[in-house]
Order: structure tokens, then C-alpha cells, then sequence
């Protein structure tokens, strides 16, 4: 793999109709159920609401150019946007508010390693006027191989034994999460891009009104959340 491949390289150029945990299998069981099917009718998603254009390196995000003013997101599934229309996602609305290129690097199930990975390169090659990141969950870690990257979560059945004892002293996490939002902060710096950075556990909690208020795939949050996250990202970028 090269430094700055997605998760989704397989899929460059592509189009995708569903992207895990916004799956048809999913979607289909939900619409199974009565209370999921109404909250899904309710909140306004149906089979075709979504697709996944995945630009030519993979990532769902405006063609990559560096000629271009834009702005760079780092995050996971909630800067990607699983289970949310393209127009809705927090990333969207805040580039689309500021003018610029939305050059989301966010990727569905990643760490603050992967962000750390892939600002290594894409900042420099793209020099965005600034980058904007929504940091994963602290307990989540990457795995570089030869030929992908693959993502640790707390969830996984696989989950190796010198992981079960990372997530046994909370000072690893809170140390990897320190020391990957302070390197992509002073790489910024040196080039003098503007960083802003929130925690996804702070941004669930502070921009969640609506326990209702969710993604096509039930599980994550929705159109109302997303729009909270992208005022207050905007307020920061504003000093306000």
C-alpha cells in the first residue's frame, strides 16, 4: 500500500450504492422491523436516498487539485458520512459555507493513526488553505500491510493480545490521540494552514439533540447532528 491510499482505492472512480455499516443487508432488516421501518419513513431515508462517489483516489471528496483552494477533513465515518447524503454531511456544509474544495479525507472505521497517515501525505501535496478534523475514538489504532491498512476497533473479534493490553491502561490511547493531533497541529504550522480539531466523543455529545436524529443505517448520527458539527466548526474557523 502507499501512504496516501483509502480504504476505498479499490473503488476509485466509482459510484457505490452502499458502504458499510450502511449496507442493504442492513437496510433490508431494518425495513423488517416495524418501529425501524416508520423511524426510517419518518426521518426521510428510503432505498435510493444515498450514493458513494468516490473520487479517483478513492475518497468521497472533490477531485483532488492542487491548484485549487481547498480544504482538507480528517476524520472516520462521521467525517466521510456513512449513512448520510453528500449534501448533508458536516464536511459539505462547511466547505460549501467558505468556498472552497471539499477535500474530505475521512474514512469509515479509521484512527487517529490513519488521519495521522494520511495527512503525512496529502497535506503537502494538496497545501489546503486549512484542515478541519473530527478525531475518531481515542481506542481505535491502525495496521499498515503490504497491501492495505486495516483498522483495530474495541468491537473486533480479532483483536490481538498485546491490543487487549493497550486498551488495558487508558494512557495509551490518550497518549496516541496527544501525540497524532499534536503532530498533524505542527506539520500545519510549519506550512502555516490553519488546523482545527474536535473530538468525536466531545462533538457526540455536545451536537446530539434528537436521540432520533440518525443516518440511513440507524447507527450513526443524522442530518440535525451534522448540521450542529458544521456550526461549530464554522464558529471556530470565524473565532466566534
Amino acid at each position: 500500500m502507499k501512504l496516501g491510499d483509502s480504504f476505498y482505492y479499490r473503488d476509485r472512480n466509482t459510484t457505490i450504492n452502499w458502504c458499510p455499516s450502511d449496507s442493504e443487508s442492513v437496510w433490508k432488516k431494518n425495513m423488517r422491523v416495524e418501529h425501524s421501518k416508520n423511524l426510517l419513513q419518518t426521518l426521510g431515508w428510503h432505498e435510493g436516498s444515498i450514493q458513494y462517489q468516490l473520487n479517483s483516489h478513492g475518497f468521497r471528496a472533490d477531485e483532488f487539485n492542487s491548484e485549487e483552494d481547498g480544504i482538507i477533513f480528517l476524520g472516520c465515518s462521521y467525517t466521510f458520512g456513512i449513512g448520510m447524503d453528500a449534501e448533508s454531511m458536516w464536511a459539505h456544509k462547511v466547505a460549501n459555507q467558505l468556498k472552497l474544495k471539499n477535500w474530505n479525507l475521512g474514512q469509515g472505521g479509521c484512527s487517529n493513526d490513519t488521519c495521522y497517515r494520511l495527512r503525512s501525505y496529502w497535506i503537502p501535496e494538496l497545501k489546503p488553505k486549512m484542515v478541519v478534523m473530527l478525531a475518531p475514538p481515542k481506542f481505535r489504532m491502525e495496521i499498515c500491510q503490504p497491501t492495505l491498512a486495516e483498522g483495530f476497533l474495541p468491537t473486533d473479534k480479532n483483536i490481538k493480545e498485546f491490543y487487549k493490553n493497550w486498551l488495558s491502561t487508558d494512557i495509551n490511547s490518550n497518549l496516541n490521540i496527544r501525540k497524532n493531533v499534536d503532530g498533524l497541529h505542527l506539520l500545519c504550522n510549519q506550512m502555516n494552514i490553519p488546523f482545527y480539531c474536535m473530538l468525536s466523543d466531545d462533538a457526540i455529545i455536545s451536537c446530539r439533540e434528537n436521540s432520533k436524529d440518525l443516518a440511513r443505517d440507524l447507527l450513526h448520527p443524522g442530518r440535525i447532528w451534522n448540521q450542529n458539527v458544521a456550526n461549530k466548526f464554522l464558529e471556530m474557523i470565524n473565532g466566534v
